[in-house]
């Protein structure tokens, strides 16, 4: 099923449809704008990527709302190629990639000379081939079916139907765009180059078959759902160089078991390992100072197993930060060692009060979800 869906969820990212766990791209890198949040208190201030309200699912499974695939209600309307110079923004490659005829069977895709633009993600169809471009092409370049930026140093597009098992992205490459692997299930392995610095939104979501994964140290973005629904994947290492894990950057990785955040990483976006049913090995280091709502949990149905054995009554990881309360007070103080609250913090609904320090709460009321509306907080000094 979920293979079924995968190319379907990538057509609606370009069509507005868009599954309601995920906030909706800016861009083809960090995802959502700044937004103005309300704090406990009923002040407001520019949220950022992560005290930003986080995305609840709607869903009791992996699998993203999408229309009945019989009706093709969210798939782009395709028109004859010849159409194409009459589309609105018919430069722009994202565009041109929806208006072009789809064939009946798998094949490759040449990029004229009127389409000169990739901005945010990019969409693969599901039966091409290869991609190739028309000669003195000013823009892009193909290389063995890839399509790249004319310098090389950004891989636009992977061709969604290639049988290749295993890629290897070239070392001039820095950028890996939107989408450019999104449903690509054969790959099972990829080798980054000790250039890259960038993966983009749903870069390598619904590669439902990769399984090696070894991020390089020159790495410094990891985008919004970057490897979402990567089910395959059991062992991921994210390096000192990243200093935030995009939002939902491993959501739904069902085979993930085994997550180690190196030393240097300050922030871990919302649900970043959310809806991992065999996480049990997790690694935070001291440096990590923000995370975002629902990172280790389900909003609705359980926690990871790693989140779950946690036993201590106040679970604290990183600097400071309140992971999960076990204990059995229904009246408990924070310990002097805890700096913020993580967002979505499952309390205990028989909780009567919790007391804090003046700072405490402050950095608790900047974390959306850190302390429930109904709560009685007591504030001392």
């Amino acid at each position: 099923m979920k293979q079924r869906l995968s190319l379907l969820l990538c057509l609606l990212l370009l069509t507005g449809c868009t599954p309601s766990v995920t906030p909706p791209p800016v861009d083809d890198m960090t995802g959502p704008a700044a937004e103005t949040t309300s704090s406990a208190e009923g002040s407001s201030s520019p949220a950022t990527p992560d005290s930003t309200e986080p995305k609840k699912a709607d869903t009791d499974s992996c699998e993203p709302f999408v229309p009945t695939p019989d009706t093709n209600q969210c798939i782009p309307v395709v028109t004859p190629m010849e159409a194409l110079a009459s589309a609105p923004a018919a430069e722009e490659l994202g565009n041109f990639l929806q208006y072009v005829e789809v064939a009946n069977t798998n094949g490759p895709i040449t990029i004229p000379k009127i389409v000169t633009e990739a901005r945010g993600m990019i969409y693969t169809p599901g039966y091409c081939t290869a991609f190739s471009v028309e000669e003195g092409h000013p823009t892009f370049t193909a290389i063995d079916g890839v399509l790249y930026s004319a310098d090389l140093t950004k891989l636009i597009a992977y061709p969604a139907a290639s049988d290749r098992t295993s890629f290897t992205v070239p070392d001039s490459v820095e950028t890996i765009g939107g989408g450019a692997f999104c449903g690509c299930r054969n790959l099972t392995e990829i080798v980054f180059p000790d250039t890259l610095k960038a993966i983009g939104q749903y870069a390598f979501g619904y590669c439902t078959s990769l399984q090696d994964v070894t991020l390089p140290q020159s790495l410094t973005t990891l985008g919004v759902t970057a490897f979402k629904d990567c089910d395959a994947l059991k062992e991921v290492t994210i390096p000192a160089s990243v200093k935030g894990i995009g939002e939902a950057a491993f959501y739904c990785c069902d085979s993930l078991q085994k997550v180690v955040i190196e030393e240097g990483v300050t922030a871990i976006g919302h649900n970043a390992f959310s809806d991992c049913p065999k996480l049990t090995d997790v690694t935070i280091p001291k440096t990590v100072t923000d995370i975002g709502g629902y990172t280790f949990r389900s909003p609705t149905f359980y926690d990871t197993p790693w989140l779950d054995g946690q036993t201590d009554d106040f679970v604290i990881v990183g600097d400071g930060v309140l992971l999960a309360y076990n204990g059995g007070s229904k009246t408990p103080v924070l310990p002097q060692t805890v700096k913020t609250i993580a967002g979505g913090l499952a309390w205990p609904e028989d909780l009567v009060s919790l007391t804090m320090t003046q700072a405490q709460h402050e950095a608790a009321k900047a974390v959306a979800y850190a302390l429930p509306d109904d709560l009685k907080v007591i504030v001392q000094g």
